[in-house]
């Protein structure tokens, strides 16, 4: 009886506990005087956010509480900011006090012990000298040796499409997309060719699905987001799940990453090189003093000519005491992992969009086509061909606009308290930029609803608000992965439109397409159906 009453004396106190502490974390923002809709005591705003899709969240939260609204992702508060001066203060002038990317939950999406090696993990020095390493790995002369890579995954493509146009075939071109850059990924980032395009069984198919969908929708990552106390707990359920699923073969990180240990250790025996992104990974490196002279402005991705120094690799003489730096295994299995996991299905979603906007506007498709053929009647298809293809570039940045496939990219972790237009922002509040309404806000575009790829001509790309429009974040923090992102989706378009016309069929959608959202992504409901013609 007395070991009774303590137990229910104990629990009911664990609950009292609880409950108050619940009740103070779903109050942050009313102490803060930041408005907000009001929080479920479980879930927070998480519900609302799944139901009806963040985007029009966005748009209905902005609209009535303005550019500064506080809401709760399950138990996690959020400030979600469409004030551009707020951006440039966080991504720039600040920057120092916004070094840190908040993830939502710990591992990154990422269920295994390497979860926080991945780039985005990585915090204060730890990612800067991460960053540092790779940033050079993307520049114009990197990226030039993945371009054999890319053709020869496109040319299986351009085989399969060519078979569907022959037989005048209305078919669905997103999950072949989305199979075509998992290819390109893989032969890129993880050093693996297989026959992903054509056989859908494959087992490296199955391990990305599988890992996607578990980052995205896990029941487990719902616990973790509405039960911030239990995160460690669940995490590592999560981790064994993963190493169970591994242990009999099935679809998981623990495969994925077995496989890519193989890859790694083989290259370093055999000294068997590739031209491609891991071996870049693998050879990457930076001297002690290089790093201590690296600014935020060489560490951020951009679309302009590098702004990087053009190697960060030093070679060591008998007399230098510099020390080099390295990734660690880990870190490039890690970055290899998230390469995949965030490229594959957001390039593969953009060029959905694009496709699907170029057959809604045909007038725009015929001037992509006829600067495509102009560059191509001399020369091969190259980095330097796409890379002269302005209009086609505006396209895909329009359609970035419209159609950003992440919602959640943008984010920071505060570092330290500070105030801003009469708001105290405390440490560690995380920061998400709102960027479904900042791209749409009438009040910084014109006639922002319709599709006008000059808004990015070199004419008008300088008045363009560089904190308004986000699709790869600002900033030293920004998608490393931006240019290459680019690079792939023009020689993928490219090839495309110097054969081929895309043609509305019997099941393609008027513009604007129906869209789902998932917990941080968006892609269009129903696919793209269209026809492929021959030119």
């Amino acid at each position: 009886m007395i070991e009774n009453a303590i137990f229910f004396t104990l629990l009911f106190l664990f609950v009292f506990l609880w409950y108050r502490k619940r009740k103070n974390d779903m109050t942050f923002f009313e102490r803060l005087n930041i408005p907000g809709p009001k929080p479920h005591f479980i879930t927070g705003n998480l519900s609302e956010y799944s139901e009806k899709g963040f985007a029009k969240c966005q748009l209905e939260w902005t609209e009535k509480y303005g550019n500064i609204v506080g809401y709760y992702l399950g138990a996690k508060p959020i400030l979600l900011v469409s004030d551009s001066d707020f951006w440039k203060l966080v991504q720039i002038k600040d920057f120092e006090n916004f070094v840190d990317r908040e993830l939502f939950i710990s591992d990154g999406g990422i269920p295994h012990k390497y979860g926080r090696e991945t780039l985005s993990s990585k915090k204060g020095m730890q990612w800067k000298n991460a960053r540092s390493i790779l940033s050079p790995g993307f520049s114009t002369n990197k990226l030039k040796q993945t371009v054999p890579l890319v053709e020869d995954a496109i040319k299986v493509f351009l085989d399969i499409i060519w078979k569907k146009a022959n037989n005048k075939e209305e078919f669905n071109i997103f999950p072949m997309y989305h199979t075509l850059t998992m290819d390109i990924i893989g032969r890129t980032a993880f050093g693996v060719r297989t026959n992903i395009q054509k056989n859908p069984e494959d087992i490296f198919v199955k391990n990305v699905k599988y890992i996607s969908s578990d980052t995205v929708s896990s029941k487990t990552v719902w616990l973790i987001l509405c039960f911030k106390e239990l995160e460690v707990i669940l995490s590592i359920l999560r981790i064994i799940i993963d190493k169970i699923r591994g242990f009999f073969g099935l679809p998981s990180m623990e495969l994925l990453f077995k496989n890519l240990n193989d890859v790694i250790q083989s290259r370093k025996m055999n000294k068997n090189f590739r031209q491609d992104l891991l071996q870049i990974m693998l050879d990457a490196n930076i001297s002690s003093e290089e790093l201590q002279n690296i600014t935020g402005e060489k560490l951020t991705a951009s679309l302009n000519p590098d702004n990087i120094s053009k190697s960060s690799t030093v070679k060591q003489t008998s007399n230098s005491t510099s020390k080099l730096h390295y990734l660690t295994n880990p870190e490039i299995m890690a970055n290899s992992a998230v390469f995949m996991v965030a490229g594959y299905e957001t390039t593969g979603a953009t060029l959905s969009f694009v496709t699907h906007l170029l057959m809604n506007y045909p007038e725009i498709q015929e001037k992509v086509r006829k600067e495509i053929n102009v560059v191509l009647e001399n020369e091969e298809l190259s980095y330097s061909a796409v890379s002269k293809m302005q209009y086609l570039n505006q396209v895909i940045s329009e359609s970035l606009r419209l159609y950003p496939p992440v919602l959640t990219v943008t984010t920071r972790k505060v570092g330290k308290t500070f105030t801003y237009k009469n708001l105290t922002i405390p440490k560690d509040l995380a920061l998400q930029q709102a960027i479904w309404k900042s791209q749409r806000d009438p009040e910084i575009w014109q006639d922002p609803e319709s599709f006008d790829p000059d808004r990015f001509s070199p004419e008008r790309k300088d008045s363009i608000d560089p904190y308004a429009y986000q699709p790869f974040g600002n900033g030293p923090r920004n998608c490393i992965g931006m240019r290459f992102a680019f690079l792939v989706m023009k020689m993928i378009l490219a090839s495309l439109l110097r054969s081929f016309r895309f043609v509305p069929g019997e099941n393609t959608e008027k513009d604007p397409p129906q869209l789902e959202f998932r917990l941080f992504q968006m892609k269009p409901l129903n696919g793209i159906n269209l026809k492929m013609v021959s030119v």
